[in-house]
């Protein structure tokens, strides 16, 4: 999981305003840490994983934080993650 994975589905990050948050581009690293370049500039964060349940949480401000838990199926180089909603977006590692 650690490196940096692209968003492979055309889904906008936008659907963070019904709930959902698919990141464009996102940043793991091996202490927990991850960089989400989805918005206006890097947003820093943490994630964890656990029994293939990924919750992340990224940082816009010190006053604004959101949280997201997504089922986690990861296959080499590709990584599915699902909304509580069903909805579903893979991921191709690039770094």
């Amino acid at each position: 999981m650690i490196g940096t994975w692209e968003n492979s589905t055309s889904r906008p990050s936008s659907m963070a305003l019904y709930g959902e948050f698919f990141p464009s581009e996102i940043e793991f690293f091996e202490d927990g840490i991850l960089t989400d370049y989805s918005m206006d500039g890097p947003a820093d964060g943490n994630y964890s994983l656990s029994d293939n349940r990924l919750r992340i949480t990224v940082n816009y401000s010190a006053l604004t934080s959101y949280s997201w838990n997504y089922d986690c199926e990861i296959h080499g180089g590709t990584m599915k993650l699902t909304s509580s909603e069903g909805n579903t977006v893979e991921y191709e590692k690039v770094h």
